[in-house]
């Protein structure tokens, strides 16, 4: 009986000396499926050209950093193509420069914005009721939410006239190079 023992008492060694092997065996299996299985994140790419100032929303980008890039603020230009790094956005719009310019603060539906195709720099005419308010000017920015855009359009010299901003309150912006101002919208 005591051989017996014995032979048990052998194999109980045995199996308590490879414990440790199989331990480590198994946390470098793991650790191998774990390198093997993170996959790398491609950067954040612009899929169409967005300008300064434009609020970034789902489509813009080419990968999954909308999660973590929406809603942010481009602080520049950036083309179709172009990175999109978190250095690049900000919480909130940059302010409009714009020193010694009379400004007024356009607001436009989220879809006449983007129908109108213009941006920061545009060429625009002020169009109220129909008429054209104060020629040619520009777009110094644009600050675009879920439905509605902001857009600070540059005021040229207005002699002898002073602006009332609840005349610019039905405003609409097209296209300063292309259309002139057509009779208002129904």
């Amino acid at each position: 009986m005591s051989r017996l023992w014995t032979i048990v008492l052998v194999w109980i060694l045995a199996c308590a000396r490879a414990i440790p092997l199989l331990v480590y065996a198994g946390v470098v299996i793991w650790l191998a499926t774990l390198i093997s299985g993170r996959q790398e994140v491609p950067e954040p790419v612009s899929r169409r050209d967005v300008q300064k100032s434009h609020q970034l929303q789902p489509g813009d980008l080419t990968t999954p950093a909308i999660d973590r890039l929406g809603g942010k603020y481009l602080n520049q230009d950036v083309r179709a193509g172009g990175r999109v790094t978190e250095d690049m956005v900000a919480d909130r719009p940059p302010p409009a420069v714009a020193a010694n310019t009379m400004a007024a603060i356009i607001t436009i539906t989220r879809s006449d914005w983007d129908k109108a195709a213009i941006g920061s720099g545009s060429d625009v005419r002020i169009c109220v009721g129909g008429k054209d308010f104060a020629g040619v000017t520009k777009v110094l920015s644009v600050n675009c939410g879920a439905q509605d855009c902001e857009v600070v359009v540059g005021l040229p010299r207005l002699p002898n006239q002073t602006v009332d901003p609840v005349v610019l309150s039905g405003a609409m912006l097209v296209d300063g190079k292309v259309q002139g101002c057509a009779s208002p919208r129904p």
